[in-house]
């Protein structure tokens, strides 16, 4: 998995997402593949955010940037939360197809209560990747691109931001 940062204004112009992490057949260390796993569902921890941090709406895009490809595999799903298969972001959501986006849940509606708006500092970000018809180790082609929006404790004390 590789993962940006994206808050830098004079690079990215300042979008509304701080952070992209893509997950792909060519995305892993040494450009091996990140689906590695012998089954139908691989979590992923993003990151875990740091005491303070604060998650913002819109909460999570996901988008298909090469679609998915394997032996026998027929679709290909993303949900996303927090700690493996959370589901407060997005719900098994099928991103088979290229440019196929993800629906996202603002921080209104999420089903956690308090614990996603301001993080203590262990709780993960995951996303879950789900196959149908063949393990995730058999993909050949397929990436993901996962946006976020953290507003990091940090970056507010050594004014990072503005």
């Amino acid at each position: 998995m590789k993962h940006y940062n994206r808050n830098r204004v004079a690079q990215w112009g300042g979008g509304a997402f701080t952070d992209l992490y893509i997950l792909g057949t060519t995305r892993g260390a040494a450009g091996v593949s990140d689906f590695t796993a012998g089954a139908l569902t691989q979590d992923f921890t993003l990151e875990t955010p740091a005491a303070g941090d604060i998650l913002t709406y819109p909460t999570l895009a996901a988008w298909c940037k090469i679609g998915f490809v394997g032996t026998a595999v027929t679709n290909a799903s993303l949900s996303a939360g927090i700690s493996a298969g959370g589901v407060e972001f997005a719900t098994s959501q099928t991103v088979l197809a290229v440019n196929n986006g993800v629906a996202t849940k603002s921080i209104d509606e999420l089903t956690v209560a308090g614990a996603v708006k301001v993080f203590g500092g262990a709780t993960p970000l995951s996303v879950r990747i789900t196959t149908v018809g063949g393990n995730l180790s058999v993909l050949t082609a397929g990436e993901v691109w996962i946006y976020l929006c953290i507003l990091r404790v940090n970056d507010f004390i050594t004014l990072r931001y503005g």
